[in-house]
């Protein structure tokens, strides 16, 4: 995937990590907007954390490339602990915890959705290469 399409999938996501807590909070009060953040907050760290990693799985040496599979999965295993911890020990409101979260895969999803049509625009706005 190209940096365009990373970067606009990365605004998605911090949008709707900014979005989704307003509207728990305006829907559903300060305890769930509390929750709604600290999972948003933790979406948009595992999603830049992951940007990295995999941006330098692509161009890294076979050698480097094992090392950072390691580190992905123990950024896996960090991520599980941190949520097992806070939702456990009752740290977060779980609903606002899970709505936080959610802006991740929502923000994938938009984002990854505006990535494409702006890639299918850019290639329907390109001269075609006739054959031969």
């Amino acid at each position: 995937m190209d940096n365009r399409s990373l970067n606009r999938i990365s605004l998605v996501v911090i949008a709707c990590a900014a979005a989704l807590p307003v509207v728990a909070w305006v829907a559903l009060g300060l305890s769930v907007f509390i929750g709604a953040e600290v999972g948003a907050v933790l979406s948009v760290a595992n999603w830049f954390s992951l940007r990295y990693i995999i941006k330098k799985v692509q161009t890294g040496t076979t050698r480097t490339q094992t090392g950072l599979m390691m580190l992905l999965i123990g950024k896996m295993f960090a991520l599980l602990a941190i949520v097992g911890v806070l939702l456990i020990n009752k740290m977060v409101n779980a609903t606002g915890f899970a709505i936080g979260v959610s802006s991740l895969v929502l923000g994938v999803l938009l984002g990854s959705l505006g990535a494409a049509r702006d890639l299918a625009e850019s290639d329907l706005a390109s001269p075609a290469v006739e054959e031969r």
